[in-house]
């Protein structure tokens, strides 16, 4: 009878650690959304939080192979209505307002969030020394200067190099979204 617990915990597990994974995908996204509802950041970081709270509590309510940003979404909407009618009071915008919103919110989060997978599958075909490039660039924050000392180039070279890498990284988004979203 304790292989059977034993192999529930562990199907428990397994279940618990993809929900974690969806919601690291969709974060940003989810984030984005709470902005676009309250157009001010710390409103955005305290819903934000709250609603990866009940998300977390929630974790086993939530069905799996349906939308994940849709069912999150729809939770941090109801936290945002709860935020603004708690502290804003005067100034809260209707649940009729946030509901429309809603709705444009969430297809922006869709978007940006497939634009973010297309852009991280187009950073994979890159060459390593493209990819280190790009790194130092917009991880590190090296400024161009920087980087042609590091690298023993000019700055119009690295300038260049960016630029060439930049529109690769444009066209490979543009044709894995089927060219949309312009």
């Amino acid at each position: 009878m304790s292989l059977e617990q034993g192999e529930s915990i562990d199907v428990d597990q397994q279940a618990q650690d993809r929900f974690v994974r969806l919601l690291s995908k969709h974060s940003s996204a989810l984030y984005g959304f709470i902005l676009a509802l309250t157009a001010n950041q710390h409103d955005a970081d305290d819903i934000f939080q709250e609603t990866n709270v009940v998300l977390l509590r929630k974790w086993q309510t939530f069905e799996e192979g349906s939308d994940f940003l849709a069912w999150s979404c729809t939770i941090a909407r109801y936290k945002t209505m709860t935020h603004h009618s708690r502290y804003r009071r005067g100034n809260a915008p209707d649940a009729a307002l946030i509901e429309a919103l809603s709705e444009k919110a969430l297809d922006a989060a869709r978007s940006a969030d497939d634009r973010r997978e297309a852009l991280l599958e187009c950073v994979e075909k890159l060459s390593p020394a493209d990819v280190r490039l790009i790194q130092s660039r917009y991880y590190h924050k090296y400024s161009v200067g920087e980087i042609a000392k590091m690298q023993g180039m000019s700055s119009a070279r690295v300038y260049r190099l960016l630029s060439t890498i930049h529109r690769s990284l444009h066209q490979c988004v543009q044709r894995s979204l089927g060219g949309a979203n312009g």
